[in-house]
């Protein structure tokens, strides 16, 4: 997401987190090692002249944090972690909790509370800013519930992997994503499901 985002404001700051910092880590190894490629340059070096004057470039990376030369950043960090002294834009926000740690009141509470009190400190501007929430519902109170229950002004993307008629698809557009009621028939099959 950073990456893509970075096309279009240069300057944005990410924070990616997740329930492990192991996680986390694998997620901005990828980030990396998408703008390390001959094919990024090839591809976006051309627009980033035309748009900044410059190509983007990274001028600082290790395994928790990317920079390049507009002053944008990814970080990345666990429930729990380091992020004081860190602010962003855009928070993607990937398995907050574990599937084990869904079953757990304290778990739950814990990563819900992190969520409510500590990233929302962390906002570079309080009055702009995207939380993106990214999970499988493992509990009626894990972090999608959570925010759900607040009744936010939010668009709420809901896409189960198998129809059963208890389940509901959202946006009702993406109904057209299924096949047969499958929403990835090649990746979790029927009777894998």
């Amino acid at each position: 997401l950073p990456m893509w985002v970075w096309l279009h404001k240069s300057s944005i700051s990410t924070a990616n987190i997740s329930y492990s910092a192991t996680f986390s880590s694998q997620h901005a190894y990828k980030a990396r090692s998408i703008t390390d490629s001959p094919k990024w340059h090839l591809l976006f070096d051309d627009i980033f002249k035309a748009k900044y004057g410059k190509p983007l470039e990274i001028i600082k990376q290790n395994q928790n944090e990317i920079l390049n030369n507009f002053k944008g950043n990814r970080f990345n960090t666990s429930v729990g972690g380091t992020i004081l002294g860190m602010h962003a834009d855009i928070f993607v926000k990937d398995d907050l909790v574990s599937a084990e740690q869904a079953q757990s009141d304290v778990e739950r509470e814990k990563a819900n509370r992190w969520n409510d009190e500590t990233t929302s400190s962390r906002r570079k501007n309080p009055s702009c800013y995207l939380d993106i929430y990214i999970s499988q519902r493992l509990h009626e109170n894990d972090i999608c519930g959570h925010v759900l229950n607040k009744k936010l002004d939010i668009f709420h993307i809901c896409l189960p992997a198998q129809l059963t008629g208890t389940n509901y698809v959202s946006p009702e557009s993406a109904i057209e994503l299924y096949t047969d009621g499958i929403l990835d028939a090649n990746r979790r099959p029927a009777d894998v499901l």
